[in-house]
């Protein structure tokens, strides 16, 4: 494949996280790539920090909807699959008022259009952070938006560019997340 034929492939792509790897000392290592660059990242998180869930129904948002603003919710109020992330952060982050975190999905019309939401949640971080996404679309803005420190594309070399073809090739293109429905993207 040609210099022209590698930029052209690899400007086209969609957001990517790829060759996750957790490490001993640091956490996680992983390839960003976008249509405007790649770069490694390394350390910072101990698990995977996004999650895909399938639409709430009206009865279950109504439930979480009184009890945050009630402020009493508990892990007790969440079904599957919410319950996972609940369990993790409540495990992650002591003292945690779980009213206050998941008010912010109360934000978004849930029950529409979209039969899934998708939430960025990182308990590791020392400022805890869980963001809610109504749309894939803002998730990987999220994504980009995170990780935007990039080499460019023209400013590598042949070498280079060829070993992020190769990695497209053997890994599928987006961002993986936990899935609700399968064990992960």
């Amino acid at each position: 494949m040609t210099r022209e034929e590698m930029l052209v492939k690899l400007k086209n792509i969609k957001p990517t996280a790829c060759s996750l790897v957790m490490t001993y000392d640091m956490g996680m290592q992983f390839e960003i790539m976008t249509s405007e660059g790649a770069r490694t990242e390394i350390g910072n998180y101990s698990d995977w920090p996004y999650y895909k869930f399938k639409r709430l129904s009206i009865e279950e948002l109504e439930v979480l909807k009184t009890k945050i603003e009630d402020k009493t919710l508990s892990v007790e109020d969440f079904s599957e699959p919410l319950l996972i992330l609940v369990k993790s952060i409540s495990k992650g982050v002591k003292n945690i008022d779980l009213s206050e975190i998941f008010k912010e999905l109360l934000k978004y019309p849930l029950s529409e259009t979209e039969k899934d939401f998708y939430v960025f949640c990182d308990i590791e971080d020392w400022n805890f952070e869980i963001l809610f996404f109504g749309k894939l679309e803002e998730m990987e803005k999220d994504f980009v938006d995170r990780f935007a420190v990039f080499t460019q594309w023209e400013d590598m070399d042949d070498e280079e560019l060829e070993e992020y073809c190769n990695l497209l090739d053997e890994e599928s293109e987006g961002i993986p997340f936990y899935n609700s429905e399968e064990e992960q993207r």
